[in-house]
């Protein structure tokens, strides 16, 4: 008679397939790799650009850019009036998609080209409804090391562009 002290190769086998899904699982959970998030977020930024371009054109309303180290707002022109003397502007809260949040692992830069129209509260770009647009650069970077990671380029005639300054892993 044979003595079974031991373990069958099936029930190691099951053990060892238990042990690898929850290894992949915490390996997911915990990598956290700041390339992908900024990649996921430049084409976000670029999509909500293209979306905002478009929703200027339709309306037709001059749309604004206000770009915070942490957040992106698109905003809605309100021309001055003849018993209001100065333009403002309102949040386009109604559509949700307008209104981006940076993860905390990244931060924003932007270099406009013409800041001096705006003032820092209002909208650093415009976007009009001939498809025309504030030249900028904005740069996505790590906010531990600042190394810039992708860079989002708008030029005048209503060109957006995506650029990455890393190296796909």
């Amino acid at each position: 008679m044979r003595n079974n002290t031991g373990f069958t190769l099936v029930e190691i086998l099951v053990v060892l397939v238990i042990i690898s899904i929850v290894s992949v699982m915490v390996v997911i959970s915990i990598n956290h790799n700041p390339h992908k998030t900024a990649e996921a977020l430049a084409k976000k930024i670029v999509t909500v650009l293209h979306l905002a371009e478009k929703e200027s054109m339709l309306l037709p309303e001059i749309l604004g850019v206000k770009v915070n180290d942490n957040s992106i707002e698109i905003l809605k022109y309100i021309p001055a009036v003849a018993n209001k003397k100065t333009v403002s502007w309102s949040s386009l809260n109604k559509k949700q998609y307008f209104n981006l949040l940076v993860p905390a692992s990244l931060t924003l830069q932007l270099q406009s080209q013409d800041e001096k129209v705006f003032a820092s509260h209002n909208p650093q770009i415009a976007i009009y409804p001939n498809n025309m647009l504030t030249p900028f650069v904005l740069f996505i970077a790590d906010k531990k090391t600042q190394q810039i990671l992708y860079k989002i380029t708008g030029k005048e005639i209503g060109e957006i562009k995506l650029e990455s300054y890393h190296e796909k892993s």
